[in-house]
């Protein structure tokens, strides 16, 4: 019987299941020893693991991971991106393939636990994938492999703020979608209040503020500190503006809430 390393096992394999385009990602990936265990155990599942770029992925989604047919679909705005620009991706959906028999069991309580329940689960198995991919990322970075515009190279710092932001991203909504039918409520999410149309690039902006503070360079911490604090003070203001606006106060309650 013939032998091979894990590396050009999982390349034979991925040669077969993979789009020529992302072979390379997949390459990369399967070159690490902490990076091709998530690829093994994804190929090690009942059905072939499938890495493809799909052109009906929603706007906002760069991939996404189907457990029942063990499938990895790529943006194809991505397919003519570098490496670095389609690694993060690909690593990020291979630690949510980890977690499969999770989204199953998420699915099947999803009755008995209720919509709103439901899609908390979920985005708490993705953002435990997001803080796998991000250690993975940070390594690379340091090893001169991949660079700090890479994605997923700052995430938020705990599981509130993630959720808070995936909320106004739309990613939440998008999951809930996924149920529709199965429930008489719609998604109503964590916020305080509803965010509104208006306030949604504030609130992502504080976001990012906050990723940069939690892990940007010191000078960047501060100007992270600085900006959210004008923010905080421009929330304020604007109330003290119109003090008989339930909008301005909805939305400094949502600043503070996020903070």
């Amino acid at each position: 019987m013939s032998t091979c390393s894990s590396f050009e096992c999982i390349s034979s394999y991925a040669m077969r299941h993979v789009d020529a385009a992302a072979q390379l990602a997949v390459d990369f990936i399967a070159s690490d020893p902490e990076s091709s265990s998530l690829l093994q155990a994804a190929a090690a599942q009942s059905n072939p693991l499938m890495i493809r770029f799909q052109t009906d992925l929603m706007e906002s989604e760069f991939a996404r991971y189907c457990y029942a047919n063990n499938t990895i679909d790529l943006s194809a705005k991505l397919e003519n991106r570098s490496i670095e620009q389609i690694v993060p991706y690909l690593v990020f959906e291979l630690n949510n393939a980890r977690q499969s028999s999770r989204f199953r069991e998420i699915d099947e309580m999803c009755g008995k636990n209720g919509l709103e329940e439901t899609v908390c689960q979920i985005e708490q198995c993705e953002y435990a994938s997001a803080i796998e991919t991000n250690r993975l990322i940070q390594k690379w970075v340091n090893e001169s492999k991949l660079s700090k515009t890479a994605p997923f190279f700052r995430i938020l710092p705990n599981f509130k703020d993630h959720y808070l932001y995936q909320q106004i991203c739309g990613h939440s909504q998008q999951i809930a979608d996924r149920y529709r039918g199965q429930f008489h409520t719609s998604y109503q999410g964590t916020w305080k209040f509803a965010p509104s149309k208006e306030e949604i690039p504030l609130l992502k902006h504080l976001f990012e503020l906050k990723m940069l503070q939690a892990a940007g360079e010191a000078d960047e911490r501060k100007l992270a500190l600085a900006q959210i604090e004008k923010l905080v003070e421009g929330a304020k203001s604007f109330v003290s503006k119109r003090p008989d606006s339930l909008e301005a106060r909805h939305f400094l309650e949502n600043v503070l809430y996020a903070l």
